[in-house]
C-alpha cells in the first residue's frame, strides 16, 4: 500500500455535530471490529456513546482530520471503572431502547452484553485510584498512518496518544489504563515504547491484556 504524508489537525469530538459522531462511529466500526463498542451498533454509537457519554463528560473522544475527513480517532476517560455505569444510571430508558433495538437487528449482540455486565461488576468491585486514567481507543487509517498533526510534526497516532495522555495528566491522573488485545502486537509495541507496562486486573477479557503507563 503505497501511503502518502500529509498534515492534518485534532479536534474535539462535538457531540451535538451528527457528522462527527458518525465519523467516530465508522472508524469504530472499521478500525475496531472486535471491542465492544463496535459489537453494539451504530445506533449504540452515534446515539448514545459519542453523544451522551461525551456531552456528560464521561469519556472524551477526538478526530484526526485530514482535510475535511476524519481519518484517526482516539477516547479515553478520568472513569476508567464506572463511566459505562455512569452513562447507564443517566440514560437508563433511553440506553434500554436501544439496546433492544441492537437485538432486533442483529440477536448475536446478546453475547457482548453479557461479557461486558460481568467485566463490569469486576471493575466495580476493585479498589479505585482517583489518579487512574484510561485509554479507551486509538485508531487511524492505514492509508493515513504517515499523517503528521500540523502543530507538533507528530505522526496521527502518536499526536492522537499525546493529547490523551496530557488531558488525563493535567486532570491530576498519574497512570493510565489500557485493555489491547494479546494478538494485536503492532498495539502492544506501540504502547510499550511509551512505557507501557503489564498489570494485573482481572476486570478484562480473557485474549486482553491490561497495561498501565505512568503520566510523568
Amino acid at each position: 500500500m503505497l501511503i502518502k504524508m500529509t498534515t492534518g489537525k485534532i479536534v474535539d469530538l462535538d457531540w451535538k455535530n451528527s457528522l462527527h459522531r458518525r465519523a467516530a462511529a465508522n472508524l469504530h466500526a472499521e478500525l475496531l471490529p472486535d471491542s465492544f463498542v463496535a459489537r453494539m451498533g451504530r445506533l449504540f454509537m452515534e446515539r448514545f456513546y459519542y453523544r451522551d457519554l461525551v456531552r456528560e463528560g464521561l469519556i472524551r473522544c477526538d478526530l484526526f482530520l485530514s482535510g475535511d475527513q476524519a481519518v484517526g480517532l482516539s477516547a479515553y476517560t478520568l472513569y476508567p471503572y464506572d463511566f459505562m455505569d455512569r452513562g447507564k444510571r443517566k440514560f437508563f430508558l433511553k440506553l434500554a431502547v436501544l439496546t433492544i433495538l441492537s437485538f432486533v437487528l442483529q440477536p448475536a449482540r446478546l453475547g457482548a452484553v453479557l461479557s461486558i455486565s460481568r467485566l463490569s461488576k469486576k471493575r466495580d468491585l476493585t479498589p479505585r485510584d482517583k489518579k487512574v486514567g484510561e485509554y479507551l481507543s486509538l485508531a487511524v487509517r492505514a492509508s493515513h498512518a504517515a499523517d503528521a498533526e500540523e502543530s507538533t510534526g507528530l505522526r496521527a497516532s502518536q499526536a492522537l496518544f499525546a493529547r490523551a495522555a496530557d488531558f488525563l495528566k493535567s486532570q491530576g491522573c498519574r497512570r493510565m489504563f489500557l485493555v489491547i488485545k494479546k494478538t494485536n502486537f503492532f498495539a502492544m509495541r506501540f504502547h510499550r515504547e511509551r512505557g507501557a507496562v503489564p498489570i494485573e486486573g482481572d476486570f478484562v477479557p480473557e485474549d486482553c491484556s491490561l497495561l498501565a503507563v505512568t503520566l510523568g
